[in-house]
């Protein structure tokens, strides 16, 4: 399974989750998913965005998790 995790990305830079949505212009809901790594189908774009503002690469923000079974 593929998560979205700005957490780690995130602490490196310093921002807040609402630092990060005015600059995205994202839902709240959105960025907290993806700083908390709840599973969730996210946009690319969504990613793409937030990637842009962090000063990285979006595949920096995806982790590979296994499966549940």
């Amino acid at each position: 399974m593929l998560l979205v995790n700005i957490y780690n990305v995130h602490l490196k830079k310093r921002y807040t989750q609402s630092e990060v949505v005015k600059a995205t212009k994202l839902n709240p809901l959105t960025v907290s998913k993806m700083f908390n790594s709840v599973p969730h189908d996210f946009k690319f774009s969504s990613i793409e965005k937030v990637a842009k503002f962090l000063g990285c690469s979006a595949l920096d923000l995806i982790i590979e998790v296994p499966d549940e079974r």
